[in-house]
């Protein structure tokens, strides 16, 4: 972990080079964009929606490193006959490279990656042959198809939790880094597996020591690690996650000045809130938890019309929804709306558990309240209850047994009494006391 801790922030550019350097990163990304264009044969430099339907001319010998590039997302925005195009090229070139060397691993991954949704079962049965040969490409990629598409209640799954739970775990005990980054992430936060801090402590850790994944900067894992460090019980800990957000934040990492903030606040107020304005001022995060400061009159001067401002401004962030769904619950800011509330307490539930939790319970005691999201709301209740997640089963069994026409589902509910007495889950069990014995 020292090596990781002690990498250079901002890849030890001083700020006064950054516009350069960005600059000549554009210029080459142009360069190379050209180089590209140029390069490509005429018939796959067409852009007219005729010229379209055109064959596409083989790759030869280059179908697979071409199938594997295309594969990755485009650094630039492309129009969309562009996208098409690249879109039936990525197709030629991975069907190419697995028809020539249909036993190569990386090639059958590949080319099922490249499928359409509707030859979704074909793509599925070739990742789950390369996966049985311990390639972590296709275990994540079957974690994936399952997130992407296996979210629901209303049909059959594809892939079923228990595989893809099982895949993602093992495409990250073989260290591919995208599933351990993503299998961090989820330790913390909870959903196809269930939240620990011990876990997510080991797995944040492990993911500093591996390239990075697509799209994830070295300082964003490096944050998410500090900021664990900061919550330790350790007080050693704590100042060596205090240090590195410190180092973080001189850096201009984003997130960096407001995880700092957040570490500095139970001892230091007056600090932790000049430090959210920093970052609020410049764009790097910490909103909500200013809001929530200006709200709460902490380490400063209450502000509840400022914080509200930025609360509706950021409504469509997980974590601002959160506090602005509690103060239409509230109702002494904002005019009472409990269907609001709810609706953006479902939004922050995305990145956190206990917002999940309580649109759950209000459900059960609003049943006049309909939402949209019925199948995914239901769906994570079910898996959180599964998984063990705290107060998750007696929400779930209360919603259940609930007036709530949406979910209203009393066998279901008794369904669950047999999961509720082995656990020994007292809230669940009363609950059920009506259903028949097992």
């Amino acid at each position: 972990m020292s090596a990781a801790l002690n990498a250079p922030m901002n890849g030890g550019r001083q700020p006064a080079a950054r516009h350069a350097i960005v600059l000549a990163v554009l210029l080459a990304c142009i360069g190379a964009a050209i180089a590209l264009f140029v390069s490509a044969p005429a018939e796959q430099r067409k852009t007219g929606a005729a010229e379209q339907d055109e064959p596409i001319q083989p790759f030869g010998a280059n179908a697979a490193n071409e199938c594997r590039r295309l594969l990755r997302n485009a650094t630039e925005y492309l129009p969309e006959q562009q996208e098409k195009l690249r879109y039936r090229m990525r197709q030629t070139a991975c069907s190419e490279a697995f028809a020539a060397a249909p036993d190569d691993v990386r090639n059958k991954v590949a080319f099922a990656q490249s499928l359409p949704h509707e030859r979704r079962a074909e793509a599925v049965a070739l990742l789950r042959e390369a996966a049985a040969r311990n390639d972590s490409e296709a275990n994540y990629a079957i974690y994936e198809s399952h997130n992407s598409w296996d979210y629901h209640l209303d049909r059959p799954q594809l892939i079923a939790r228990d595989e893809a739970q099982h895949a993602l775990i093992k495409a990250a005990e073989l260290d591919n880094p995208s599933a351990v980054n993503r299998l961090a992430i989820l330790y913390g936060r909870g959903g196809i597996v269930k939240r620990d801090p011990s876990a997510e402590r080991y797995w944040t850790e492990r993911a500093l020591r591996l390239p990075l994944p697509e799209n994830v900067t070295r300082a964003d894992q490096q944050i998410r690690l500090a900021r664990l460090l900061a919550r330790s019980p350790q007080p050693d800990e704590q100042t060596l996650g205090r240090d590195l957000l410190e180092r973080l934040a001189q850096g201009g990492s984003f997130g960096a000045k407001a995880a700092l903030a957040e570490a500095t606040r139970p001892n230091d107020p007056v600090r932790a809130r000049k430090l959210f304005e920093e970052a609020v001022r410049d764009h790097l995060g910490g909103d909500t938890e200013l809001a929530q400061m200006l709200l709460d009159g902490e380490g400063g001067p209450a502000d509840p019309k400022r914080a509200l401002s930025i609360l509706q401004s950021r409504r469509h962030q997980a974590n601002a929804s959160g506090l602005l769904g509690e103060l239409y619950l509230d109702g002494k800011l904002v005019p009472r709306d409990v269907p609001k509330g709810i609706d953006l307490l479902i939004t922050a539930g995305v990145w956190d558990y206990d917002s999940r939790l309580k649109a759950l319970r209000l459900l059960a005691g609003h049943p006049q309240v309909q939402i949209s999201s019925l199948n995914i709301v239901l769906y994570e209740a079910i898996q959180a209850a599964e998984l063990g997640e705290p107060d998750a089963l007696a929400a779930l069994v209360d919603l259940k047994l609930s007036q709530n026409p949406q979910f209203r589902d009393v066998p279901g509910a008794c369904k669950l009494k047999p999961m509720a007495v082995q656990r020994g889950d007292q809230d669940a069990v009363r609950h059920l006391k009506d259903c028949p014995a097992e």
